[in-house]
Protein backbone atom coordinates (compact mmCIF):
# COMPACT_ATOMS: atom_id res chain seq x y z
CA UNK A 1 0.00 0.00 0.00
CA UNK A 2 0.79 3.90 0.05
CA UNK A 3 0.30 6.71 1.94
CA UNK A 4 -1.79 7.80 -0.69
CA UNK A 5 -4.28 5.02 -0.05
CA UNK A 6 -5.28 6.32 3.57
CA UNK A 7 -8.61 5.74 3.58
CA UNK A 8 -11.44 8.54 4.71
CA UNK A 9 -11.73 9.79 8.17
CA UNK A 10 -15.15 8.77 10.03
CA UNK A 11 -16.54 12.34 10.63
CA UNK A 12 -19.85 10.93 12.39
CA UNK A 13 -20.36 7.21 13.47
CA UNK A 14 -22.38 5.11 12.06
CA UNK A 15 -26.65 5.77 13.26
CA UNK A 16 -24.99 8.63 15.33
CA UNK A 17 -28.92 10.45 15.30
CA UNK A 18 -30.69 7.49 14.10
CA UNK A 19 -32.97 4.96 16.35
CA UNK A 20 -30.54 2.01 17.82
CA UNK A 21 -30.33 -0.14 20.71
CA UNK A 22 -27.05 0.11 23.27
CA UNK A 23 -25.65 -3.56 22.77
CA UNK A 24 -25.25 -5.76 25.93
CA UNK A 25 -21.86 -7.38 26.68
CA UNK A 26 -23.60 -11.15 27.29
CA UNK A 27 -26.60 -12.98 26.13
CA UNK A 28 -29.05 -14.59 28.05
CA UNK A 29 -32.40 -16.29 27.82
CA UNK A 30 -34.54 -13.50 27.45
CA UNK A 31 -32.29 -11.94 24.42
CA UNK A 32 -31.58 -15.20 23.52
CA UNK A 33 -35.58 -15.83 22.88
CA UNK A 34 -36.39 -11.77 22.18
CA UNK A 35 -33.90 -12.33 19.07
CA UNK A 36 -32.01 -8.99 20.94
CA UNK A 37 -28.07 -9.23 19.59
CA UNK A 38 -25.36 -8.98 22.33
CA UNK A 39 -21.72 -8.96 21.66
CA UNK A 40 -21.55 -12.72 23.12
CA UNK A 41 -23.69 -14.32 21.03
CA UNK A 42 -24.15 -11.46 17.94
CA UNK A 43 -27.59 -12.06 16.57
CA UNK A 44 -29.37 -15.35 18.45
CA UNK A 45 -30.23 -18.40 16.52
CA UNK A 46 -34.30 -17.32 16.91
CA UNK A 47 -33.54 -14.55 14.47
CA UNK A 48 -31.66 -17.20 11.86
CA UNK A 49 -35.07 -19.17 11.91
CA UNK A 50 -38.20 -18.75 9.27
CA UNK A 51 -40.91 -17.03 10.86
CA UNK A 52 -43.20 -19.46 10.09
CA UNK A 53 -41.25 -21.86 12.22
CA UNK A 54 -41.70 -19.21 14.81
CA UNK A 55 -37.81 -17.11 14.15
CA UNK A 56 -38.02 -13.28 15.03
CA UNK A 57 -36.81 -11.27 12.11
CA UNK A 58 -33.37 -9.22 12.93
CA UNK A 59 -33.46 -5.76 14.62
CA UNK A 60 -32.64 -2.62 13.02
CA UNK A 61 -32.11 -0.72 15.44
CA UNK A 62 -29.69 -3.38 16.70
CA UNK A 63 -28.06 -3.43 13.71
CA UNK A 64 -27.64 0.42 14.15
CA UNK A 65 -26.23 -0.08 17.65
CA UNK A 66 -23.75 -2.35 16.43
CA UNK A 67 -22.30 -0.22 14.15
CA UNK A 68 -22.54 2.61 15.82
CA UNK A 69 -20.75 0.89 18.61
CA UNK A 70 -18.11 -0.51 16.31
CA UNK A 71 -17.19 3.15 14.34
CA UNK A 72 -17.42 5.35 17.13
CA UNK A 73 -13.77 3.42 18.20
CA UNK A 74 -12.74 3.53 14.78
CA UNK A 75 -13.63 7.73 15.21
CA UNK A 76 -11.72 7.49 18.18
CA UNK A 77 -8.85 5.74 16.53
CA UNK A 78 -9.13 8.58 13.54
CA UNK A 79 -9.19 11.10 15.83
CA UNK A 80 -5.22 9.65 16.96
CA UNK A 81 -6.38 8.64 20.50
CA UNK A 82 -5.84 5.54 23.00
CA UNK A 83 -7.42 4.23 25.34
CA UNK A 84 -5.77 4.15 29.44
CA UNK A 85 -6.09 1.43 31.73
CA UNK A 86 -8.68 0.04 32.89
CA UNK A 87 -9.06 -2.69 35.69
CA UNK A 88 -12.44 -4.50 34.69
CA UNK A 89 -11.46 -4.58 31.24
CA UNK A 90 -8.28 -5.85 32.10
CA UNK A 91 -9.96 -8.74 34.04
CA UNK A 92 -12.45 -9.48 31.17
CA UNK A 93 -9.46 -10.02 28.87
CA UNK A 94 -7.15 -11.83 31.11
CA UNK A 95 -4.47 -9.22 31.30
CA UNK A 96 -3.31 -6.95 28.69
CA UNK A 97 -0.72 -8.56 26.26
CA UNK A 98 2.85 -7.96 25.76
CA UNK A 99 3.73 -4.66 23.50
CA UNK A 100 0.67 -2.80 24.25
CA UNK A 101 0.77 0.67 24.42
CA UNK A 102 -1.70 2.66 27.04
CA UNK A 103 -2.62 6.36 27.36
CA UNK A 104 -1.49 7.83 31.01
CA UNK A 105 -3.98 9.17 33.37
CA UNK A 106 -2.36 12.55 32.50
CA UNK A 107 -3.04 12.14 29.14
CA UNK A 108 0.67 13.42 28.63
CA UNK A 109 2.40 9.99 27.60
CA UNK A 110 2.04 6.84 27.29
CA UNK A 111 2.92 2.85 29.06
CA UNK A 112 4.03 0.09 27.13
CA UNK A 113 3.66 -3.20 28.23
CA UNK A 114 6.33 -6.09 29.07
CA UNK A 115 4.62 -8.81 30.10
CA UNK A 116 1.74 -11.39 28.84
CA UNK A 117 -1.57 -11.40 30.89
CA UNK A 118 -0.70 -8.06 32.85
CA UNK A 119 -3.60 -6.82 34.67
CA UNK A 120 -1.64 -4.70 37.25
CA UNK A 121 -1.97 -0.83 36.93
CA UNK A 122 1.26 0.95 35.06
CA UNK A 123 1.05 3.91 37.30
CA UNK A 124 2.51 3.04 41.34
CA UNK A 125 2.41 5.97 44.05
CA UNK A 126 5.80 3.59 45.07
CA UNK A 127 7.17 3.79 41.64
CA UNK A 128 7.00 -0.19 42.52
CA UNK A 129 7.54 -2.87 39.12
CA UNK A 130 4.36 -3.00 37.22
CA UNK A 131 5.60 -4.84 34.18
CA UNK A 132 4.94 -1.46 32.48
CA UNK A 133 7.66 1.16 31.72
CA UNK A 134 7.13 4.86 30.02
CA UNK A 135 6.85 5.61 26.46
CA UNK A 136 6.65 9.34 24.90
CA UNK A 137 6.42 11.84 28.16
CA UNK A 138 6.14 15.05 28.06
CA UNK A 139 6.90 17.37 31.03
CA UNK A 140 9.18 18.34 33.47
CA UNK A 141 8.51 16.47 37.11
CA UNK A 142 9.48 18.96 39.83
CA UNK A 143 9.95 17.91 43.67
CA UNK A 144 10.14 20.73 46.04
CA UNK A 145 10.71 21.54 49.47
CA UNK A 146 13.14 18.66 50.21
CA UNK A 147 15.08 18.70 52.94
CA UNK A 148 16.09 15.44 55.19
CA UNK A 149 13.53 13.08 54.22
CA UNK A 150 14.39 10.58 51.47
CA UNK A 151 11.59 10.68 48.69
CA UNK A 152 10.07 7.72 46.25
CA UNK A 153 9.17 8.84 42.90
CA UNK A 154 6.01 7.53 41.61
CA UNK A 155 5.97 6.01 38.26
CA UNK A 156 3.78 8.94 36.95
CA UNK A 157 6.87 11.45 38.17
CA UNK A 158 9.67 8.83 36.82
CA UNK A 159 8.39 8.49 33.34
CA UNK A 160 9.31 12.02 32.93
CA UNK A 161 13.14 12.12 31.84
CA UNK A 162 14.39 15.65 33.33
CA UNK A 163 13.79 15.68 37.08
CA UNK A 164 14.36 19.02 39.42
CA UNK A 165 14.70 19.14 42.31
CA UNK A 166 14.30 22.40 44.92
CA UNK A 167 14.56 22.66 48.73
CA UNK A 168 16.71 23.40 51.28
CA UNK A 169 18.36 20.28 52.55
CA UNK A 170 19.62 19.86 56.22
CA UNK A 171 20.95 16.37 55.77
CA UNK A 172 21.52 13.79 52.95
CA UNK A 173 19.29 12.46 51.01
CA UNK A 174 17.58 10.18 48.41
CA UNK A 175 15.76 9.92 45.54
CA UNK A 176 14.70 6.47 44.79
CA UNK A 177 14.05 6.06 41.23
CA UNK A 178 11.85 3.03 39.68
CA UNK A 179 14.71 -0.34 38.35
CA UNK A 180 13.63 0.69 34.67
CA UNK A 181 15.94 0.67 32.03
CA UNK A 182 15.97 4.11 31.33
CA UNK A 183 18.02 7.61 31.25
CA UNK A 184 17.14 10.69 32.91
CA UNK A 185 18.36 13.91 33.43
CA UNK A 186 18.33 15.41 37.26
CA UNK A 187 18.98 19.28 37.74
CA UNK A 188 20.02 19.74 41.85
CA UNK A 189 18.47 23.34 42.62
CA UNK A 190 18.48 22.50 46.29
CA UNK A 191 20.81 24.66 48.69
CA UNK A 192 22.58 23.40 51.34
CA UNK A 193 25.85 21.61 52.22
CA UNK A 194 24.65 18.15 51.41
CA UNK A 195 24.01 16.04 48.73
CA UNK A 196 21.37 14.01 46.80
CA UNK A 197 22.03 10.41 46.46
CA UNK A 198 19.75 9.05 43.29
CA UNK A 199 19.39 5.06 43.18
CA UNK A 200 16.76 2.41 42.84
CA UNK A 201 15.26 0.96 46.15
CA UNK A 202 17.90 -2.05 46.41
CA UNK A 203 20.29 -0.77 43.67
CA UNK A 204 23.48 1.42 43.77
CA UNK A 205 23.35 4.58 42.46
CA UNK A 206 25.51 8.34 42.52
CA UNK A 207 25.62 11.40 43.86
CA UNK A 208 24.57 15.08 42.91
CA UNK A 209 25.96 17.48 44.51
CA UNK A 210 23.95 20.65 44.91
CA UNK A 211 23.68 23.42 41.55
CA UNK A 212 24.75 20.54 39.46
CA UNK A 213 22.74 18.94 36.78
CA UNK A 214 23.47 14.70 36.10
CA UNK A 215 22.68 12.40 32.96
CA UNK A 216 21.68 9.17 34.61
CA UNK A 217 21.19 5.75 33.32
CA UNK A 218 19.69 3.02 34.65
CA UNK A 219 20.38 -0.58 33.79
CA UNK A 220 17.43 -2.08 35.21
CA UNK A 221 19.17 -2.31 38.94
CA UNK A 222 21.69 0.40 39.18
CA UNK A 223 21.90 4.01 38.47
CA UNK A 224 25.18 5.23 36.74
CA UNK A 225 26.29 8.73 35.23
CA UNK A 226 25.81 8.34 31.30
CA UNK A 227 29.16 10.49 31.13
CA UNK A 228 31.01 9.59 34.21
CA UNK A 229 32.35 12.37 35.57
CA UNK A 230 32.53 14.33 32.36
CA UNK A 231 28.89 15.31 33.49
CA UNK A 232 30.12 17.61 36.62
CA UNK A 233 32.60 19.04 34.67
CA UNK A 234 32.11 23.15 33.88
CA UNK A 235 33.61 24.16 30.72
CA UNK A 236 36.81 26.46 31.62
CA UNK A 237 40.81 26.20 31.71
CA UNK A 238 40.87 25.72 35.54
CA UNK A 239 41.32 22.69 37.34
CA UNK A 240 38.74 19.81 36.70
CA UNK A 241 37.15 21.95 33.88
CA UNK A 242 36.70 20.91 30.31
CA UNK A 243 38.42 23.55 27.82
CA UNK A 244 36.36 24.01 24.63
CA UNK A 245 38.08 25.64 21.70
CA UNK A 246 37.75 28.91 22.70
CA UNK A 247 40.55 27.95 24.80
CA UNK A 248 42.65 26.68 21.77
CA UNK A 249 43.89 30.69 20.64
CA UNK A 250 46.05 30.06 17.59
CA UNK A 251 47.72 32.30 14.97
CA UNK A 252 48.14 30.19 12.06
CA UNK A 253 50.85 31.64 9.72
CA UNK A 254 54.60 31.23 9.04
CA UNK A 255 55.40 33.43 12.60
CA UNK A 256 52.68 32.27 14.56
CA UNK A 257 51.24 30.67 17.92
CA UNK A 258 49.25 28.58 19.90
CA UNK A 259 47.68 29.01 23.15
CA UNK A 260 46.99 25.51 24.97
CA UNK A 261 44.51 25.72 28.57
CA UNK A 262 46.19 25.75 31.15
CA UNK A 263 48.48 28.70 29.80
CA UNK A 264 51.03 26.84 27.71
CA UNK A 265 51.90 28.97 24.75
CA UNK A 266 53.86 27.95 21.94
CA UNK A 267 55.28 30.19 18.83
CA UNK A 268 57.14 29.74 15.63
CA UNK A 269 58.42 31.88 13.09
CA UNK A 270 61.34 32.92 10.06
CA UNK A 271 63.69 34.86 9.78
CA UNK A 272 66.83 36.27 8.00
CA UNK A 273 70.33 36.90 10.35
CA UNK A 274 71.90 38.91 7.73
CA UNK A 275 75.67 39.22 8.68
CA UNK A 276 75.28 41.41 11.88
CA UNK A 277 72.47 38.68 13.54
CA UNK A 278 68.58 40.16 13.79
CA UNK A 279 66.52 40.87 16.81
CA UNK A 280 62.55 39.17 16.18
CA UNK A 281 59.49 39.86 18.63
CA UNK A 282 57.42 37.08 19.51
CA UNK A 283 54.07 37.42 17.62
CA UNK A 284 52.63 37.35 21.33
CA UNK A 285 54.64 37.99 24.88
CA UNK A 286 54.99 35.21 27.47
CA UNK A 287 53.46 36.67 30.19
CA UNK A 288 55.60 34.78 33.07
CA UNK A 289 58.65 32.85 31.28
CA UNK A 290 60.56 31.96 28.00
CA UNK A 291 61.10 28.27 28.34
CA UNK A 292 62.49 27.30 25.86
CA UNK A 293 63.47 28.83 21.55
CA UNK A 294 65.28 26.21 19.75
CA UNK A 295 66.11 27.61 16.16
CA UNK A 296 68.32 25.81 13.21
CA UNK A 297 69.08 26.53 9.62
CA UNK A 298 66.59 26.47 6.87
CA UNK A 299 69.23 25.93 3.99
CA UNK A 300 71.15 27.47 1.91
CA UNK A 301 74.48 27.04 -0.26
CA UNK A 302 76.54 26.55 2.71
CA UNK A 303 76.01 24.88 5.89
CA UNK A 304 75.43 27.75 8.93
CA UNK A 305 74.97 27.35 12.45
CA UNK A 306 72.37 29.36 14.39
CA UNK A 307 73.12 31.23 17.78
CA UNK A 308 70.66 32.66 20.03
CA UNK A 309 70.02 35.03 22.85
CA UNK A 310 66.64 35.51 24.76
CA UNK A 311 66.36 39.09 25.30
CA UNK A 312 63.17 39.40 27.01
CA UNK A 313 59.19 37.96 27.51
CA UNK A 314 59.24 39.50 24.05
CA UNK A 315 62.43 39.18 22.25
CA UNK A 316 65.21 37.17 20.80
CA UNK A 317 67.96 37.44 18.74
CA UNK A 318 69.36 34.76 16.08
CA UNK A 319 73.02 35.46 14.50
CA UNK A 320 74.36 33.01 11.91
CA UNK A 321 78.15 32.05 11.10
CA UNK A 322 79.42 29.42 8.09
CA UNK A 323 80.35 26.26 9.62
CA UNK A 324 83.77 25.46 7.83
CA UNK A 325 85.28 28.97 8.48
CA UNK A 326 83.48 30.44 11.35
CA UNK A 327 82.75 34.09 9.85
CA UNK A 328 79.29 35.68 10.71
CA UNK A 329 76.69 34.63 7.25
CA UNK A 330 73.53 35.49 6.66
CA UNK A 331 71.30 32.77 7.64
CA UNK A 332 68.05 31.81 6.93
CA UNK A 333 66.28 30.39 10.30
CA UNK A 334 63.42 28.59 11.74
CA UNK A 335 62.43 28.81 15.34
CA UNK A 336 59.99 27.58 17.64
CA UNK A 337 59.55 28.48 21.21
CA UNK A 338 58.02 27.52 24.47
CA UNK A 339 56.54 29.07 27.53
CA UNK A 340 54.12 30.06 29.56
Amino acid sequence: MNFTDIPARILKAFGLNGLKNTIPTDSSTSTDNNGVATFDKGFPQITMQPLSAGGIPPSGKDMNGILYALSLKEQWADAGMSYPFNSDFATAISGYPKGSVLLNSQQSGKWLNLTDGNSTSPESLTGASTGWVPLDNYGVTTITGLAATNVTLSSLQAAKERIVLTGTLTSNIAIIFPAWMASWTVVNNCTGAFTVTCRTASGTGITAATGTTEKLYCDGVNITRDFGTASQRNVGDGSGNIPDMSFFQNSKSSSGYARLPGGVIIQWGTASTGTSGITVNFPIPFPTLVGSVTATDSGGAQANSVGLTVLSLSQVSFFGRAIQSGAASNTAVRWIAIGY
